[in-house]
């Protein structure tokens, strides 16, 4: 009879938390390809992973170097990103700054560590905060910073331009279920995306301007939208305030009313163009200010 180990959730847990090996560049090739293209398609992969120098190998008396590559870079800051939490943010940001410090020369793009934040970021928008404080970390220890910085306002000003220049169609005009779990994600992805451009602002990454603007296209948009597809304009103004009023407040403290809360409390009363729902949701945000 074959013996059976069982492992125990807090021993999974532990594995899952503290194994450190790389997958091999063609493996993240083959899973980056699914992750593009939302799909899966069948493939008998050998799955490899490489140990670090101070694991078994050294026991042998082997000296391993790890080769670094563009993809085992962005595994490793992806794989660190998976584990990130407030209890054990110090020992991630710990590991993803010598992840880049081990680049040296090579020729490696560290904005992609920004990309990455800010898809997690977008995705996972109830983690939004420590992205942000994460990404914030990351520029003061970068030496190519002012670069990195511009990046990020370009990824913000795409981000805009992609999403706040057109409405998106509510569930009512949607034919089928795929379409459906099209127009969920792509409310789910701008509403993450416009909360972690607010948590940008509260740790200076992003400009006054940028968040007025985000919040005055939002506000256009909510003006002339109808009634029945306005929930998501409602859900991203209340967002904004939020997870940033109380800084925007603070920067701006004389212009504060008339470009951010007198707005907001003008659709709370505006019974013809908001459903109650939403301006009970506008009240309770207002509330706060």
């Amino acid at each position: 009879m074959t013996d059976i180990i069982r492992y125990s959730f807090d021993e999974i847990e532990n594995i899952s938390r503290n194994f450190d090996g790389v997958l091999d560049a063609d493996i993240i090739e083959k899973l980056s390809i699914i992750k593009r293209i939302s799909t899966f398609q069948e493939h008998t992969i050998n799955i490899k992973y490489t140990l670090k120098s101070d694991s078994w190998r050294q026991g042998n008396g082997d000296e391993y170097v790890e080769e670094l590559t563009q993809e085992v870079f962005e595994s490793k800051i992806i794989s660190n990103l998976n584990k990130l939490t407030g209890a054990n943010y110090e020992s991630i940001k710990n590991n993803i700054l010598k992840a880049i410090n081990d680049i040296g020369t090579l020729e490696i793009d560290k904005n992609r560590i920004v990309d990455i934040i800010f898809d997690k970021a977008t995705e996972e928008h109830l983690y939004s905060d420590i992205y942000s404080k994460l990404l914030g970390t990351l520029v003061e220890n970068l030496d190519n910073a002012d670069d990195v910085m511009i990046f990020i306002f370009e990824k913000c000003k795409k981000f805009y331009e992609d999403n706040l220049n057109f409405n998106i169609n509510e569930l009512d005009q949607v034919t089928n279920y795929s379409e459906m779990c099209d127009v969920n994600k792509n409310k789910t992805l701008i509403l993450g995306g416009i909360i972690f451009v607010s948590n940008l602002f509260n740790y200076k990454l992003i400009s006054y301007s940028w968040v007025n603007k985000y919040y005055n296209s939002l506000v256009n948009i909510t003006k002339d939208i109808e009634k029945d597809k306005i929930g998501i304009y409602i859900d991203t103004l209340c967002a904004i305030m939020n997870t940033c009023g109380q800084n925007l407040k603070e920067y701006e403290p004389e212009s504060f009313n008339e470009n951010f809360y007198d707005i907001l409390v003008s659709f709370s009363q505006n019974k013809q163009l908001i459903k109650p729902k939403y301006r009970f949701k506008i009240k309770d945000t207002i509330e706060k200010f």
